[in-house]
Parts: structure tokens; C-alpha cells; sequence
């Protein structure tokens, strides 16, 4: 699955959110370098727009093509940022959402240290926010106060990600990952099935999308032994996709047991969730 994922030629939307309130200090220089370094890889058909929020929540680039040009002004603006004032995540976000083209493939790159203390702060609010836009939400997060159970609302409710970075070569590599991810068609509506062999007690919620070079890892526990087959049925721009393969459950296998601990803290994550 995804060597049948065409690119999307008609360029792609990049809505830079970065933080800028009083605890990024230390770290306004590597968001800064970061942010700049990924805007000059941007091509012509791209377009950008850049977003910064303390308390408050302002745009400092509106959308703008990605020429050479363009480009060099917004990174000497990034360059002179500055930090000051509390963490208002929900205002920042919400500004992010302005203004986007339904018509192109969308992506919100916030960077961030994840403490949020200003404003809303509610999960819900945030998963009810971001429902009403199609866009992928990228995180970066820098430092280690983040509010983890936030960004996670957050990935999960668009089908986005988060990852820790310390520097501005990491923020470039992930960012170029998320921008391989939107730039091609995806995976819809996703579901797994096994035959030949019972399997229960899987973990990990499907995705609402699965990106071009992304890895799906599913945990679970299974009855009996011999051959099983397993089945990814999906929509590609519309068009329903099986893809499958088969494989051999043995009776015993020990060469693997760290696979067990894994499956115990994937169903402990569901259940945490699950309460939460």
C-alpha cells in the first residue's frame, strides 16, 4: 500500500503557527532557524502563512505564494521574533484555521512548547475546533512541559502527528516528512480485517488517513496457528482499495517477547484514553 499514491501537482498549503509567549525563551532561536530553513525548501506552486500567539494571537504573514522573494522577507521576519506574555494555544490555533482553500491540501505546522495556560484549554473545545476544517495538524514540540493529552487531541483529531524536537535540523527533517505526507494522495476510511486464523484484543485506533511512507502498527493476540491473511480495505480518490498479504502465525514463538510488553501498554493507552 501507498506505491499507487499519486502527488498532488497542484502545490500545497502550510500554515505556520508558532509560539512565542514567555516560555519559549531559550527556544525562539532554534524555532526561528528551524521555520526559516523549511520555508526556503518551499516550491513556487506552494503557498504559506504565518501565525504567532502569546495571549494573543496575530498574523504576521498572510497567504503567500512561495517565491524566492516572498520567501526571504518571511524568513527575516521570523528571524526577529520575540518572546513575551503567557501561552493562549486555542487563540493561535483558531487563527491558523483562517482563511484556508478547500480546493488544496492543507497543513498546520505549529511549534510550540505545548504549555498552554492562557484560555481554553479543554480537549473538546479543541477537537470540536478542528473538526470543522479539513487540514492535517503537525506539532513540534520543544521542551518538556507539554500538555500531552492536548497535542494528542489535537494529531488525532486531524489525522496530523506530533514530535518532540531539541533543534533546528530536527524541525527541518520532520517538517520535510509532513510535507512529503501532504503533497500525495492518502489512504481513506481505513479498516483491517484477519482470516484464517481468530485474532483479538488489537490495539491502536484506525487513522481517519494513512500518508504515503507512513507505518500502521496494529498489536493484538491471537488463537491457534497456521496461515493468516490479512486485509487493508481503503478509498483512494474515491475508489475502493483491498490490498493483502499472508503470512504464518506459529504455535510458539519466543524470539520476539518484547512484543507482548508492547501489547499491554498499547491496551493500557486505550483504556487511559478511553477514561479520559
Amino acid at each position: 500500500p501507498g506505491i499507487d499514491l499519486k502527488p498532488i501537482t497542484t502545490g500545497a498549503d502550510f500554515a505556520f503557527v508558532l509560539d512565542t509567549s514567555g516560555s519559549m525563551q531559550g527556544k525562539i532561536h532554534t524555532l526561528a532557524q528551524g521555520v526559516s530553513q523549511a520555508l526556503g525548501q518551499m516550491k513556487p506552486s506552494d503557498r504559506f502563512r504565518i501565525v504567532t500567539f502569546n495571549q494573543t494571537a496575530r498574523e504576521l504573514v498572510p497567504w503567500t505564494p512561495a517565491a524566492p522573494e516572498s520567501v526571504q522577507r518571511a524568513i527575516a521576519t521570523v528571524k526577529a521574533l520575540s518572546v513575551t506574555g503567557g501561552t493562549n494555544l486555542y487563540e493561535g490555533i483558531r487563527e491558523g484555521l483562517q482563511g484556508l482553500d478547500a480546493d488544496r491540501a492543507t497543513s498546520l505546522i505549529l511549534v510550540t512548547d505545548g504549555v498552554a495556560n492562557q484560555g481554553l484549554v479543554d480537549p473538546v473545545a479543541f477537537h470540536r475546533l478542528l473538526k470543522q476544517v479539513d487540514l492535517r495538524v503537525f506539532g513540534f514540540l520543544m521542551g518538556n512541559g507539554a500538555n500531552w493529552p492536548l497535542m494528542r487531541t489535537l494529531a488525532d483529531a486531524t489525522g496530523g502527528a506530533f514530535t518532540v524536537v531539541s533543534n533546528d535540523d530536527d524541525i527541518v527533517g520532520q517538517l520535510m516528512l509532513a510535507k512529503s505526507k501532504v503533497v500525495h494522495e492518502s489512504l481513506h476510511d481505513a479498516s483491517f480485517s484477519f482470516s484464517g486464523v481468530r485474532v483479538f484484543d488489537t490495539t491502536g485506533e484506525l487513522p481517519q488517513k494513512i500518508y504515503r511512507g507512513q507505518q500502521w502498527i496494529l498489536f493484538g493476540r491471537y488463537e491457534g496457528a497456521g496461515q493468516a491473511t490479512v486485509t487493508l480495505k481503503a478509498k483512494l480518490t474515491g475508489e475502493d482499495k483491498t490490498y493483502a498479504t499472508t503470512f504464518d502465525f506459529p504455535e510458539v514463538d519466543t524470539t520476539n517477547p518484547e512484543i507482548e510488553r508492547l501489547w499491554a501498554l498499547g491496551t493500557l493507552g486505550l483504556n487511559e484514553k478511553g477514561r479520559a
